[in-house]
């Protein structure tokens, strides 16, 4: 486990439990609130996603899911031309 960490009271990880997840849910959730997708451990439902493909911030995703209505998209980054 990592160091100085508050671990759960039930952890498989910790207690060697091979039925239960493999790896520290403290620091999968750290990775994914860092925007690491490869590393993090992110949630979804069943249903379509609201933003299609895109990670969006967690207001964005509280302003839909109380009003309905869609943050505007953030601006995507563009790379200069060279000549």
């Amino acid at each position: 486990c990592p160091g100085e960490v508050q671990c759960l009271t039930h952890c498989g990880f910790k207690d060697g439990n091979p039925a239960a997840g493999q790896f520290c849910i403290e620091a999968r959730l750290a990775a994914a609130q860092r925007g690491h997708v490869a590393q993090g451990l992110f949630f979804r439902g069943a249903g379509p996603l609201p933003f299609g493909r895109e990670i969006r911030p967690v207001r964005d995703l509280i302003r839909y899911l109380l009003t309905g209505e869609r943050a505007a998209a953030p601006p995507q980054p563009t790379t200069a031309a060279t000549s």
